[in-house]
């Protein structure tokens, strides 16, 4: 009986370590998600597509092709976002519903404790009998008596993630399911179908999906057509879809890498992350929310937001339009013939090479050329500043409302500066000619400035 205690004594202060580890508090690093379900699983035919509609946030992940080389399945998991509706603390099983069971006995429990092993059944359960024991705690038990323990969930358990588990409560459906039956994911307020006649997969998340996040898994050459309503959000991760489709309205939207040939992504008030996008693209963010994109090739490209800022690092497509209502559009390293218009913001190209067309009412518009072809820059209000290397071949005609300002390192070849009131006009050639730039600020000052590329990248060169 002594040894005994003595063990018992030991596992509860190891008990009491663990949940001072597990438990966050302000200023800790939060623990992960915890899975709410088992993985639905289904076979899929190939080229088939995505359909999802949901009031949750949803991660599109590529199939791994080492794991599963005929990339021939898809698999949807549900998992509790930390937090996401009972206050601050977060701790596995806080609050009714927030572990991986609603019901009573099931796993981490309502009510006093909402850390690991605070509650009922949550921690060492101290046993005095003396004979058989019945215990329905999920973690360490500390056993007293001299019998043997007989526990629900020694052996294969009820809870979540155990097996196959069906029935109210208990979250997603089958593990697997046969091509064409539903998934009964009713208690996370999520269905999932795949048809084989329509090589569809169908993904759907209700009201009662909010505070979840949905996990689906699907071969990389996939078709999305995702919808997420609420604060849900998109992430995708590298897929190769001959379609892309995201609509979002207070979420944001992260796709990481999309090879396509139509590429579409909509917000209403979520900011818009891109990693690498290949393919026809449209994207619009409609609120307050900003556009960020690494890199975008394409043959035809148009990008625009409302009031937030559009940045773009790397652009290398035929045709492309950016444009902002009061937004600032910036533009790293620009290729192609690109159109960029605002009303009230500014517009700021890093690097050019090809043609470009800038308008803005309000705005300033500042361009340093690196191989342009013919450019037309106009402001009604702002400035325009214009930045190249004394290398190009070019030719001005350029007009300022409040003058042309030519730095003094810029020597330009026949030119001819004309004055009316306040109003400037200049024409001249630089390196004997070549492309043509024209720039117009109607009521501001157009500035011609030497600049090097390693200059327009904050280095020092000669």
């Amino acid at each position: 009986m002594t040894a005994l205690r003595s063990v018992a004594l030991a596992l509860r202060r190891a008990t009491r370590a663990t949940r001072r580890g597990l438990c966050h508090r302000p200023g800790s690093n939060p623990a992960p998600p915890r899975w709410e379900s088992p993985r639905w699983e289904s076979p899929v035919a190939l080229f088939s597509s995505l359909r999802l509609r949901a009031a949750c946030r949803v991660s599109v992940l590529p199939l791994d092709p080492h794991g599963y080389p005929d990339g021939d399945r898809a698999f949807v998991r549900v998992f509790r976002e930390r937090g996401s509706e009972h206050g601050a603390r977060q701790c596995p099983g806080e609050g009714t519903g927030q572990g991986p069971r609603e019901g009573t006995g099931q796993g981490p429990r309502e009510g006093i404790g909402q850390c690991p092993g605070e509650g009922i059944g949550q921690g060492p359960v101290e046993v005095t009998g003396q004979g058989p024991v019945e215990v329905t705690g999920q973690g360490p038990v500390e056993v007293t008596g001299q019998g043997p323990v007989e526990g629900i969930g020694q052996g294969p358990r009820e809870g979540i993630g155990q097996g196959p588990v069906e029935g109210s409560g208990n979250g997603i459906g089958p593990q697997s399911a046969p091509a064409g039956q539903g998934s009964a994911l009713g208690a996370r307020g999520v269905s999932v179908d795949y048809s084989d006649s329509h090589k569809r997969l169908q993904v759907t998340g209700n009201e009662r999906a909010v505070g979840y996040q949905l996990e689906v898994t699907v071969p990389i050459k996939f078709d999305l057509d995702l919808a997420t309503s609420g604060d849900g959000g998109v992430h995708v991760g590298s897929m190769e879809s001959d379609v892309c489709s995201v609509r979002t309205d207070r979420g944001g939207v992260h796709l990481a890498s999309i090879k396509g040939a139509d590429i579409s992504v909509e917000s209403e008030h979520g900011n818009v992350s891109i990693g690498s996008l290949q393919g026809n693209v449209n994207i619009h963010a409609r609120g307050c929310n900003s556009v960020n994109i690494d890199k975008l090739q394409a043959i035809k490209a148009c990008v625009s937001t409302k009031r937030g800022p559009l940045n773009a690092k790397f652009i290398y497509a035929e045709s492309s339009q950016f444009s902002s209502t009061s937004g600032t559009v910036n533009l790293g390293s620009t290729h192609g013939n690109t159109v960029v218009t605002t009303d009230e913001g500014h517009i700021v190209i890093e690097s050019l090479d090809g043609g470009l067309v800038a308008r803005t009412r309000a705005g300033d518009v500042t361009v340093h050329l690196s191989q342009p072809s013919a450019v037309d820059l106009y402001s009604e209000r702002g400035d325009v500043n214009i930045k190249f290397p004394d290398s190009l071949g070019l030719e001005f005609l350029v007009t300022g409302g409040k003058g042309v300002v030519v730095s003094p390192d810029v020597h330009l070849e026949s030119m001819e500066l004309s004055t009316k009131g306040s109003t400037q006009s200049l024409t001249g050639r630089l390196s004997k000619g070549g492309m043509l730039v024209r720039a117009t600020s109607k009521h501001g000052t157009v500035r011609l400035q030497r600049q090097s590329w390693f200059q327009s990248l904050g280095l020092k060169g000669k």
